[in-house]
Formats: C-alpha cells, structure tokens, sequence
C-alpha cells in the first residue's frame, strides 16, 4: 500500500492510477499523452512496447480473416504446449474437434454474462442517480420488440429459445447474476492436448488473450466500500438481525468464509492445471453448518478476518495469468468478480442499519 508522502513507482499499477485521476475525461490519445508526461511509460515498457503491438497487430489480422460468408475461419483455444504449460494458439475451425468447440462456445457464453453483468449493472447506476429505467432485452419504452432470449435449459442440456416476457425488471436476487448455471458441476480443462495429427495454427507460445480487467477494479471498489462499512460498526450494530437466523455479524463472517473459498479454489486450480467448480447449491448447505460458528464469533475476529480475506482473493484474482483468467471467465465469471457477492450482503446490510 502506498504511504500518502511517497510517490508510486514509475510504471506500475498505483503510479497510473495517480495519473489517470488528474484527468476524468478524454480521448485514448490524451491519456497517453498525460501518463508520458507524468513518466509513466518506463524504458523497461518501451523495451518490451514494440514486442508486444506486434502480437496485437497479428491477432487482429487474424480475427478478420474470414470465409465467403464474412465468419471468421480461426479461433482463440487453450492447450497444452512442449513445455507442459497451457498456450493459448488460434486455429482454423476446420481443424475442430468437438473440444475446440465446448472452449469457444464456453468461452463467448461467459463473456456474454460477464458484459451483461455490466449492463445491468450499469442500469442500476443510473437509475440510482437519474431515476432512468433503461431498456434490456425486449424493455425498449413501450415498444414491442421481436427479440429472442437463448438460454440452456439446465435440466435437458439443450437451447431453449423463448420470447422475452413483456416490460420485465432484473433485481438484484432475482436476475441473471443470482440465476445458477446450465451445470451443476463443471469441469474445465485449462488446455487440450492435442492429437500429432490435428497440428494447430499456432500464434506463437508467448501469445496473450486481450481480456477484460474490470473485474479487478470493481473488486477493489467493494472492498473499499467493505472496510467503510466494518469500521464504523459497533458491536450492538453486529448483533443486529438481518432475517430469522442471521445478524450482521454472521453476514460478514460468511463473506469472509465465501472469499476465503473462493482463493483456495484458485490455488488449487494453479496446482492442478485443473477448474473444476464446485455444486451450483453447495453454499446453501455450507451456510446452514457453518451458521452455528459464524454466530458465536468474537466481532473484533469478524471484523479483522471479513477484510483480510477480501485483500487475499482479490490479489489472488488479480495476479492470475490471462489464460487462467479467459478459463474462469469461460466457467463462472462471477468467482473472480468477488464484488458481486459482496456488493448484494453490503446493500442488505446498509438497509438493515438505515431502517
């Protein structure tokens, strides 16, 4: 953490955080501009810069080559490389096997839920701010729309496509972030290993996916807003009911245990090269067992273990390398978005003190 006094180190993630608050708005230009300015690109970032736009450059050539229908003919798969590592390599689909097919549908299914997520959440923003009521799906102000909702079936495996319900409102409990996931377990490889006869096109083992960090930001968003909140609750506050058997105290305790979870799952996913999610309704049963300790917790162990286990997931969701990154995303998107979970217990928790 960085003492107020000191200045960040030149190029790193808290020294451009600095510099991008000096300016709340403009173009990608501008804020390049501002970091050269504040000496943010290092001569160990412009050792490396021309390097990696060439990847960049090469990897948006290949997503455009298409075939007569304008599709494109390659695609971003995970397997393993010589040295027993996942790579990340693009191949023609025509060299798919039905593998290469469950990583991209798997793959573009949660980025899909990921960028919905933003959506919603987005919505939320500003319906809090402005009172709007923007549109999703068939929501468009009155206007009837043709629309069609594809989700999986859990139960058959299969698509189900369905016309939206007219003028229907996502909350939070009851939208697509709470709805659980076609699989009640999944297991994911992180790479394919590859038959000698099916070679891949391959980009290059030092080729990166281009994913979406937010999720990193948004975490460490909610975690602000979780040590605001454990600090100003007084023991009579930790006590306070939030429904028939839980208190406050037991809601922090339960973020604490849920985050603590989810950071031995990534460790373990790093050792075994392995994603393997846990049941869908595991929580419920894990909640009911550990109520009974969550309850006779001291606050002041509360209190400490509910932030130091936000800091240790988040780091951890942080520091992840790209490809495990894309492989999560690919699962359960909402493992590494550790603000989701507690954004929902933070929101009942401020409505309990306020009412």
């Amino acid at each position: 953490m960085t003492i107020p006094h000191e200045a960040p180190k030149p190029g790193t993630r808290e020294h451009f955080l600095q510099v991008s608050e000096l300016q709340r708005w403009g173009t990608i230009q501008e804020y390049v501009d501002l970091c050269r300015t504040h000496g943010y690109f290092t001569p160990d970032f412009y050792a490396t810069a021309i390097a990696h736009m060439e990847r960049i450059h090469v990897r948006r050539m290949l997503r455009q080559v298409t075939d007569g229908r304008g599709w494109p003919t390659v695609a971003n798969i995970v397997r393993e490389g010589r040295d027993g590592r996942p790579e990340r390599v693009f191949m023609q689909e025509e060299l798919f096997g039905p593998e290469e097919y469950r990583q991209v549908v798997a793959y573009h299914y949660g980025m899909a839920r990921h960028h919905l997520f933003k959506a919603q959440t987005y919505r939320d923003h500003a319906k809090a701010r402005y009172g709007m009521q923007l549109p999703l799906f068939g929501e468009d102000d009155g206007e009837r729309t043709n629309l069609v909702t594809v989700s999986l079936t859990p139960a058959r495996n299969e698509l189900d496509c369905t016309r939206p319900k007219p003028r229907q409102h996502f909350r939070d409990g009851d939208d697509l972030r709470s709805r659980p996931y076609p699989e009640a377990r999944t297991r994911c490889r992180a790479y394919d290993i590859m038959r000698p006869d099916r070679e891949s096109l391959s980009a290059g083992a030092d080729e990166e996916a281009t994913m979406d960090r937010s999720y990193v930001t948004e975490n460490d968003a909610e975690r602000a807003r979780l040590n605001v909140c454990v600090a100003r609750l007084s023991h009579d506050e930790m006590a306070r009911p939030i429904s028939p058997t839980w208190t406050i105290g037991v809601a922090l305790a339960h973020l604490a245990f849920v985050d603590r979870l989810w950071l031995a799952k990534f460790e373990e996913w790093e050792r075994t090269g392995v994603v393997e999610m846990p049941p869908a309704g595991l929580f419920n049963g894990i909640n009911d067992a550990m109520l009974p300790w969550w309850r006779t917790m001291a606050p002041v162990q509360v209190k400490h273990e509910v932030i130091a286990a936000a800091e240790a997931v988040d780091r951890k969701a942080e520091s992840l390398p790209e490809t495990w990154v894309e492989v999560i995303f690919a699962v359960r998107p909402h493992a590494l978005m550790r603000a989701f979970h507690r954004r929902a217990h933070l929101d009942t928790i401020e409505r309990t003190l306020a009412g």
